[in-house]
């Protein structure tokens, strides 16, 4: 008897084909990669690249697309961006695990951990912070982070 494989929901702001956010991108897709025949991922991201404003081409929106055997990809447009849309998103998505790559993304962090919270507060959540609890990261825009954190 096979064991049902775990299902990993990921939230980042910016998804391949995305390259201009750089390093989380990159991780997110080694991740895939390296664990992608021992999990599925899901992951839900924005339809731009990283301080673009034209959506990716040929690139559907508000649906799961699918990049790979394990690895399926909602990419939200503008008007999906919305809590109200990710809590109908994660409340219809199957997963066991919630995985968020930032600390500071309203969209992509606190609309999802939110989300996930009132549609299935039994499945784990992992915050993945990126380096942007320390010190110096903690200096720029100091007074936005200090009540970002008092709110989460």
């Amino acid at each position: 008897m096979s064991v049902a494989r775990k299902r990993i929901l990921v939230a980042i702001d910016w998804y391949l084909p995305g390259f201009r956010g750089g390093g989380p991108i990159t991780s997110i897709a080694n991740l895939v990669d390296a664990l992608g025949d021992q999990y599925d991922f899901s992951i839900v991201t924005s339809d731009t690249d990283d301080g673009e404003s034209a959506p990716y081409e040929n690139t559907a929106t508000d649906q799961w697309v699918e990049l790979g055997p394990n690895c399926r990809v909602w990419y939200c447009s503008r008007e999906g961006r919305s809590y109200r849309h990710f809590r109908k998103l994660l409340g219809e998505t199957e997963y066991d695990l919630l995985y968020l790559n930032s600390m500071f993304s309203l969209r992509y962090t606190i609309f999802p951990l939110w989300s996930s919270r009132a549609a299935k507060p039994e499945v784990p959540v992992l915050l993945a912070p990126r380096g942007m609890l320390h010190a110096g990261a903690l200096r720029l825009k100091p007074l936005k982070k200090k009540v970002f954190l008092k709110v989460l």
